[in-house]
């Protein structure tokens, strides 16, 4: 079964996959990406993501394709050894963007600072 997370940073949102991203197991995923067809970057953190299959891949390939007709940037976050492996093996690994450290390094970042918004928000009402 595939669980997410979702944050939201500005144009950024960061939908946090638990689970597998096997064929009969993408709606949830696929529903909650659609709620946001005008969002400037779709991050997609796959620390938790345990395995993906053919019809996974091609879930990713197709949601790559959305994204640059929408004019989303897509990047992948956190990729397993073993899935960057299948993706360096299928030849595909080129054709997406993985976060860089400076990535990462931003996202948490705009995580702290809309955290401690929230928490000087709280505090003041």
């Amino acid at each position: 079964m595939l669980s997410l997370t979702i944050q939201k940073l500005d144009g950024t949102i960061i939908f946090q996959c638990i689970g597998r991203i096997v064929r009969g197991e993408t709606e949830s995923l696929r529903h909650a990406i659609s709620r946001y067809p005008k969002i400037a970057t779709a991050v997609l953190d796959l620390a938790e993501v345990t395995a993906i299959d053919a019809a996974g891949l091609g879930f990713l390939l197709t949601l790559r394709n959305w994204a640059h007709a929408n004019g989303t940037e897509l990047k992948l976050l956190n990729l397993p050894s073993r899935i960057e492996n299948l993706l360096n093996v299928t030849r595909l690994l080129p054709i997406f963007q993985v976060c860089s450290v400076s990535d990462i390094a931003d996202l948490l970042c705009r995580l702290i600072r809309q955290s401690s918004l929230r928490t000087a928000y709280a505090a003041a009402s």
